[in-house]
C-alpha cells in the first residue's frame, strides 16, 4: 500500500472524478436525444432533402455521441492508477470528486456523508450523524491519521483502492469523542472494524462479473403450469434475475450429495433444526443448476426449482387436498424440467391440519421415494 499521504486534487484523474459528476442523469438523456434527432434530421436533410444543412445537424450529433462516449468509457468507471503517486489515484472517485479544499476532518465526512456505504456503516452501529459532525475537528493536520488508517485498514482488503468505506471507517476510530461515544454503547472498535469488514465482501460481491446462468432454450422448453404458478415461487427465476448469490454453498459436499441423491432416488427429505440452512441449500441447489457446469449426464441436469407454498396449498384445498396435490404434481412432471421443494413440509401432518386433509396429504408424500438428509 502506498503510504503517500498526500492528496492532489488537480491531478487528473481528480479531474475528471469532477468532470463525471458534472454528468447528471437529465444531462447524459439529453445528450441522447440530441444525437439520435440530429442522426434522424441528418439522413432527411442530406439523403431526402439533398440539403448542405444536414452536415451542419450531423455535426450537433457527432458532438453529442464525443461526450456520451467520453463518458461512457472514460468517466463512469474511473480506475485507481497504479502505482499511485499520492492519494488522489487510489482514493474512490465518488469521494474523490466531492472533496474541496481544506482537507480537514469535517470536509472528508461532508464529502461522504450521503454516500451509502457510509451509511450501511452508521445505520449498524446506530451512529447519529449530528454527534459524528459535532466531534470532528477542522483543523487540516488531524486529516492525516484519518489517511494513514484507511491505508492501514484498507491493506487488508483490496490494496489497489480506498474505499469510502475504510476512510469513513477510519474517521471513526480515529476520534476519540466517537470511541467514548461508542463505548457507552457498549461497542468496541473491533466491532467497528467487523462492519467494515462486512461492507467490503459486500464490494467484494458487486466487483464480481456477474454470472451467465438459465438460457432462453432451456426457459422456453418449460412447460405450461398455470396451477402451479399460482402456489409457487420460482426459486431458479430468482438466482437468475439475481446473479447467484448463494456460491459459497454451490460447490459443497452437501449439494454434490444432493445432486447425487435426486439424480438415483428422485426425491429427497432436508431434516434438521430451524436455522441450520435447510432452505439456502435448496436455493444453493438451485444456482448449482443454473450454473450446469461439472454435473455431467444426471437427469436433472438444466432442472429449475419452484417452491410449493404448504399454507397456501391447505387454505385453498379445503376438502379437495389430494386432486390439488396431483395436479401441481402432475403439471411439474410433464413440464419434464421441474425439481418440486416443498418448504416447512411438516404443516401438512400437525394438529392444526384437518384430520382428512392430513390423510391425504400424507399418503400423496409417502408415495413418494425420499433420500434421507440430517
Amino acid at each position: 500500500m502506498n503510504e503517500n499521504l498526500e492528496l492532489n486534487l488537480d491531478s487528473v484523474r481528480a479531474k475528471k472524478a469532477r468532470m463525471a459528476l458534472s454528468f447528471t442523469k437529465f444531462g447524459l438523456t439529453l445528450c441522447n436525444l440530441i444525437f439520435i434527432s440530429a442522426s434522424l434530421s441528418t439522413i432527411y436533410l442530406i439523403l431526402i432533402q439533398n440539403s448542405q444543412l444536414g452536415y451542419f445537424v450531423l455535426a450537433i450529433g457527432l458532438f453529442a455521441m464525443m461526450w456520451l462516449l467520453w463518458y461512457r468509457y472514460d468517466l463512469k468507471i474511473i480506475a485507481p492508477k497504479l502505482p499511485p503517486a499520492d492519494l488522489s489515484d487510489l482514493l474512490d472517485k465518488d469521494l474523490l470528486s466531492n472533496l474541496t479544499p481544506p482537507i480537514t476532518p469535517k470536509s472528508i465526512w461532508n464529502a461522504l456523508e450521503n454516500n451509502w456505504q457510509t451509511v450501511f456503516i452508521t445505520n449498524r452501529l446506530l451512529l447519529d450523524k449530528q454527534v459524528i459532525i459535532q466531534s470532528l475537528s477542522a483543523n487540516e493536520a488531524d486529516s492525516e491519521l484519518i489517511w494513514r488508517k484507511s491505508l492501514q485498514i484498507q491493506s487488508s482488503h483490496n490494496p489497489n483502492e480506498l474505499t469510502i468505506a475504510s476512510v469513513a471507517t477510519a474517521l471513526i476510530s480515529t476520534n476519540e469523542l466517537l470511541v467514548q461515544y461508542l463505548e457507552k454503547m457498549n461497542l468496541k472498535s473491533l466491532d467497528v472494524l467487523e462492519v467494515h469488514a462486512w461492507l467490503e465482501r459486500v464490494l467484494e460481491f458487486h466487483r464480481r462479473p456477474k454470472q451467465v446462468l438459465g438460457g432462453i432454450g432451456r426457459d422456453w422448453a418449460f412447460g405450461f403450469t398455470p396451477n402451479l404458478d399460482k402456489f409457487s415461487i420460482n426459486i431458479s427465476q430468482q438466482i437468475q434475475k439475481g446473479g447467484g448469490f448463494f456460491h459459497f454453498l454451490s460447490r459443497s459436499n452437501a449439494i454434490e450429495a444432493m445432486i447425487t441423491a435426486l439424480d438415483q432416488a428422485g426425491g429427497i427429505a432436508v431434516v434438521g433444526n430451524a436455522g441450520i440452512g435447510k432452505t439456502s441449500s435448496v436455493f444453493a441447489l438451485a444456482e448449482r443448476l443454473l450454473q450446469g457446469t461439472k454435473l455431467g449426464n444426471t437427469s436433472i441436469k438444466d432442472h429449475q426449482i419452484v417452491s410449493l407454498s404448504a399454507s397456501a396449498i391447505l387454505s385453498a384445498a379445503k376438502q379437495d387436498l389430494e386432486k390439488l396435490m396431483l395436479t401441481l404434481f402432475g403439471e411439474a412432471v410433464s413440464s419434464g424440467n421441474m425439481i418440486i421443494f416443498l418448504d416447512e413440509a411438516q404443516l401438512f401432518f400437525q394438529d392444526g391440519v384437518p384430520c382428512e386433509q392430513g390423510s391425504q396429504a400424507e399418503a400423496i408424500l409417502i408415495a413418494q421415494r425420499f433420500e434421507h438428509f440430517a
